[in-house]
């Protein structure tokens, strides 16, 4: 993932997101329904166009029946600093952003 934009990590984020809900055969409109939002959502964020907060990613994964690891699962544990933490880094740009989630990734890969 290293050297990706902004745009590229959504674009994965909404890939593994897709195939996930096609291989269990779920309908774009009923993961809409099951976390409360509309199916032109769901395809923004299947396609890469739309960024999404901490709390919607989770509650997609959960409704996939994906597994919240890695440095979601720290998040999710670490309350509302991290919260605060991801919304930071949301709203950089793009080399920021790339800088920072490669140490992200570095970090998880010592885990």
């Amino acid at each position: 993932m290293a050297g990706m934009d902004k745009s590229e990590y959504l674009q994965k984020i909404g890939k593994i997101l897709k195939q996930r809900r096609e291989s269990i055969g779920m309908s774009r409109s009923t993961l809409a329904m099951k976390i409360g939002t509309t199916y032109d959502i769901i395809r923004l964020y299947e396609e890469g166009k739309r960024a999404m907060r901490l709390d919607r990613l989770l509650v997609l994964f959960d409704a996939l029946g994906l597994p919240v690891s890695g440095i979601l699962s720290v998040v999710e544990k670490s309350g509302e600093n991290s919260i605060r933490f991801i919304a930071k880094i949301s709203v950089l740009d793009d080399p920021e952003y790339c800088k920072v989630m490669e140490k992200i990734r570095l970090l998880i890969e010592t885990i």
